[in-house]
């Protein structure tokens, strides 16, 4: 009988199993339950090996490769290790191994299931892997690589070498495919891994290789393809293929650094050469000059011939009559561009024709340039938040517009798809920018037209009746005023990208390329592949690596100098642009004048229409909302005052971020750059670009673009308009203390504030009322706030906040509210509804704000402080409540009912918005004193800050 279960679990049939694992009913009576039971569990395991054996007979037949290697793995497997120990377990038995063998010769059934018990659980999953695999009828190598590393990530150690075997073997099969991709760029085999464009196919690669892998696999394989399909006169050496093909015989995939590393390395020498033998410096010249000239707009008369022509193809398909179609298709995008380079240096330019538009959402109809604009940039640059980034592409055609390069072979080696991307959003910039420009310098020129032909019939003066005189002549002038000041601003942006940037930049390229730095990184496996004459060139050596990093750096300086890795700042360019559209576009509805005609109707005032003309009115309000002064103090007044667009507002937002801007280390870590414009883009290579701007590093250069911007600044505030000192209405002031900025003490162990400290707007501690309950005068200040989330914020910045609890400091005698709250966007805000929660999640806060309130003036020399209600912090209720009354004493100052001078305080209560006694109009005396609010670039900072303080209980 044992050797009958020997043969039923070496996968023979036996009259003891007649189907599957049931035992033959026939033996149930001869045998004792504990017998039967082991032979039931042995049935089951003979049965597993011959289902497992039944399917891998099945699957050899597949003509997938992969699938018969896993089969053939298997097989030899199952032969070694469990057959082996079938025919081991027979010898021992007819050796009378006693550890089988009982007296009498006697063999327990107990004991052959412990020899082949383990493996019950390799067999069952390996059933279980014959299921899933017979249960489709193809199998991608990607796929069923990624299927068997994720079964053999088990616990059981036999399970798991078993299926990483299988694994191994499966890796090995799409190696040989990978290297006939990679060392002759075949693509015809059955099984291949990329289609005959090289492009990689679905299910290819396994889950375990990288995106910039797959990229170089794909740069590789096309590279060498194409140079073996063009029987180019140069071609791969063999004793390179043959050290390329030992490398990757010593990596799989499974092992994701290392196969990353050879692959990076294949690429390397594959690129070098290229460099040396396909792509010439010649066609890189020739590639770079074009991209310039076209994405950056270097051939200026070109590009302002374009935006010129788009322009009058808006106009052309407007205006066009009844029966003549009136859409914009690409290929009159792509005719403009023809048309533009007519009587250009770009007219006999074939690089000109790789450039076409794309409109991603098909055909448009122009509509008329929008009057209304949308603030949400401006807010999102003063409140530091970006939840989009700012794009460009639209400013030029008013919807998506894409222009695009075409790669052909052998640039498309040097070119990747995201350095394109990055020329492309340097165009939108850029174009944006200029169209913006060309357009405001029209409208000037609209204006000193209009105002020559109605001078004319008026004179010196802008005619009228004497009632309405000084009015048109206030209009005409913040009209002209408006206009100066756009193209001021947009004069000087444009000539410091243009000048500063781009074209010194190109000119920095162009002498690299030309004469590379002496000191550059030599490539692995150059020397094998380098010409004998090569580096005799009359030009200096340059390899390919140091050619893409120094492309990639050029790529680098033109981002940050042209400020577009600055989300603060690119989202208050796009509303100065708007504005200057808007302003534009209404002159253009107003026939190219802000004053109206004087014979128009409702130029001039009637009887009953008052002084000045109803229409007059009308210019008048929309000129003086574009123009209006506000400080970004009023902004910040309240959060729910949703500012205008005005143009001061936009210029000193603008300017104020810059100064911020050069002040970071390194120069380009500002916010959140993932919220740039170019984090749009899809970055497939691992280029020094994408871990200058994704982790905030610096780059070569970040001195020299540093410098570039603090030019910019200097341009922008040549008469100190910016950075002048500023009246009693600039809405804020430093913190001075002995004619020195004063900062809190480091109290051990608590460095600096410990959350983000600030006041809440619109409330006032009155001094003139005593508390009922801490029996103490308020301190003369705003509501201080703590707010305890995790983001630390900036000096300025405005949060949105939920309020939690309240604690009262009696600071020198005087009640000072501490007002307890959390952003409402810090993760932690959904589960903080009340002061209790504070406790139950951020356990030892409120115990730490007390101890940092009583201590933080001792090192100063004064007293302790002290708590009322004992130092507990209150509820949400009541610190609402507190809130309210605080409002309301604000209220009564700011209208009136409580004077603004008394014994116990003297606050200047003048405003631009409040209306009460202290409302300054735009009709006052002291309104056209009221400068705009600035920032200027910070100051040092003095070291003593860093100072500890360790107070001792004895103090306090």
């Amino acid at each position: 009988m044992i050797a009958e279960i020997l043969l039923v679990l070496a996968g023979h049939s036996s009259s003891l199993f007649p189907s599957d694992h049931t035992l033959n009913p026939a033996f149930r009576p001869l045998l004792h339950p504990g017998e039967e039971q082991c032979l039931q569990t042995l049935g089951k395991i003979a049965a597993r090996y011959r289902n497992i054996k039944k399917a891998c007979t099945s699957l050899t037949r597949s003509q997938s490769r992969y699938i018969c290697a896993l089969c053939a793995t298997l097989n030899r497997i199952l032969k070694d290790e469990y057959e082996g120990l079938v025919v081991e377990t027979e010898a021992r038995v007819l050796k009378r191994d006693p550890e089988l063998v009982g007296q009498g010769s006697f063999v327990p059934l107990a004991a052959i299931l412990a020899t082949f018990s383990e493996w019950d659980a390799p067999l069952t999953a390996l059933e279980s892997l014959m299921v899933q695999l017979e249960s489709q009828d193809e199998w991608k190598p990607g796929p069923l690589i990624d299927m068997l590393l994720s079964r053999s990530k088990t616990g059981i150690n036999r399970i798991a070498d078993i299926l990483f075997r299988l694994s191994i073997a499966v890796q090995r099969a799409w190696r040989a495919q990978l290297a006939a991709f990679l060392l002759h760029g075949s693509t015809a085999t059955a099984d291949s891994i990329a289609s005959e464009n090289y492009v990689l196919l679905d299910g290819s690669m396994p889950s375990c290789v990288s995106p910039q892998t797959r990229e170089s696999i794909m740069y590789i394989g096309r590279a060498i393809g194409t140079v073996k399909s063009k029987k180019w006169r140069c071609q791969i050496p063999k004793d390179q293929a043959f050290q390329h093909a030992l490398l990757l015989e010593t990596v799989l995939p499974d092992d994701q650094y290392k196969f990353d590393s050879v692959i990076s390395q294949i690429r390397t020498d594959v690129s070098e050469w290229l460099w040396l033998h396909v792509l010439t410096r010649k066609d890189v010249e020739e590639a770079v000059v074009s991209l310039a000239n076209y994405f950056l707009l270097r051939n200026g008369e070109f590009s302002l011939a374009l935006i010129l022509d788009i322009e009058q193809l808006k106009i052309t398909r407007l205006t066009t009559r009844s029966g003549v179609p009136s859409m914009i298709k690409e290929q009159d995008l792509n005719l403009a561009l023809l048309r533009a380079s007519l009587g250009t240096t770009a007219q006999h330019d074939p690089s000109l024709l790789r450039f076409k538009f794309q409109l991603p959402s098909g055909p448009i109809r122009p509509l008329l340039r929008a009057l209304e604009g949308n603030s949400k940039h401006l807010l999102a640059s003063l409140n530091g938040s970006f939840d989009e980034p700012t794009s460009f592409d639209d400013l030029l055609l008013g919807t998506s517009l894409l222009l695009t390069y075409d790669t052909a072979w052998p640039l498309d080696l040097f070119l990747h798809p995201s350095d394109l991307q990055i020329y492309f959003a340097l165009f939108s910039y850029l174009s944006a920018i200029r169209k913006t420009q060309t357009r405001v310098h029209g409208c000037w020129t609209s204006l000193s037209n209009s105002q020559r032909a109605r001078r004319r019939w008026t004179g010196l003066g802008e005619g009228g009746t004497t009632e309405d005189l000084d009015v048109r002549k206030r209009l005409l002038r913040c009209g002209w005023g408006v206009v100066r000041d756009m193209g001021w601003f947009l004069d000087t942006l444009l000539e410091y990208v243009m000048v500063d940037v781009v074209d010194r930049e190109f000119r920095r390229l162009k002498d690299l390329i030309n004469e590379p730095p002496r000191t550059r990184s030599e490539s692995i496996g150059r020397e094998g592949t380098r010409d004998g004459n090569a580096a005799s060139s009359s030009h200096s050596h340059i390899d390919f690596t140091t050619l893409r990093n120094i492309h990639t750096t050029y790529l680098e300086r033109l981002v940050a100098g042209c400020l577009l890795s600055q989300p603060a700042l690119t989202a208050i360019v796009r509303p100065i642009l708007e504005i200057c559209e808007r302003f534009v576009a209404q002159v253009e509805r107003w026939g190219g004048d802000v004053l109206p005609a004087l014979l128009f109707e409702g130029s001039l005032a009637t009887g009953t229409d008052g002084k000045v003309g109803v229409m007059v009115q009308e210019r008048v309000q929309v000129v003086s909302e574009i123009n209006e002064v506000i400080p970004i103090s009023a902004l910040v007044v309240c959060l729910s005052f949703t500012p205008q667009q005005s143009l001061h507002v936009l210029l000193e937002s603008f300017y104020r971020q810059l100064s911020l801007m050069t002040s970071y280390q390194p120069f380009t870590a500002t916010g959140d750059a993932s919220k740039s414009v170019l984090m749009n883009t899809s970055f497939a290579n691992a280029s020094t670009f994408q871990r200058t701007f994704v982790r905030g590093k610096g780059f070569e250069g970040d001195g020299e673009v540093r410098r570039h911007v603090e030019q910019l600044l200097l341009r922008l505030d040549f008469n100190g308009r910016f950075s002048k000192p500023k009246s009693a209405l600039s809405g804020g002031a430093d913190d001075i203390k002995k004619g020195r900025l004063r900062y809190v003490r480091n109290c051990f162990p608590h460095h600096g504030y410990i959350w983000n400290y600030g006041a809440f707007p619109q409330t006032w501690e009155d001094p003139t009322v005593t508390h009922a309950e801490t029996k103490a005068q308020g301190d003369n200040d705003p509501l201080d706030v703590c707010e305890i989330g995790e983001q630390v914020g900036y000096t300025g910045q405005v949060k949105q906040v939920k309020v939690l609890g309240i604690m009262a400091l009696l600071d020198e005698g005087e009640t000072d509210w501490k007002v307890i709250v959390v952003d409402v966007h810090d993760p932690l805000a959904p589960k903080l509804n009340d002061i209790e929660d504070v406790e139950r999640h951020l356990p030892g806060l409120i115990r730490a704000t007390n101890e940092w309130f009583r201590i933080y003036k001792i090192p100063d020399g004064k007293a302790e402080n002290t708590f009322a209600f004992s130092g507990e912090a209150k509820n949400k209720k009541y610190a609402t409540e507190i809130i309210h009354e605080c409002h309301e004493a604000w209220r009564r100052l700011i209208t009136g009912e409580t004077p603004a001078k008394a014994p116990t305080h003297d606050i200047s209560i003048r405003n631009l918005t409040i209306p009460g006694p202290g409302l300054v109009k735009p009709g006052d005396q002291a309104f056209p004193n009221i400068p705009p609010d600035s920032r200027q670039p910070p100051a040092l900072i003095d070291p003593s800050i860093n100072k500890w303080f360790y107070i001792s209980s004895v103090q306090v």
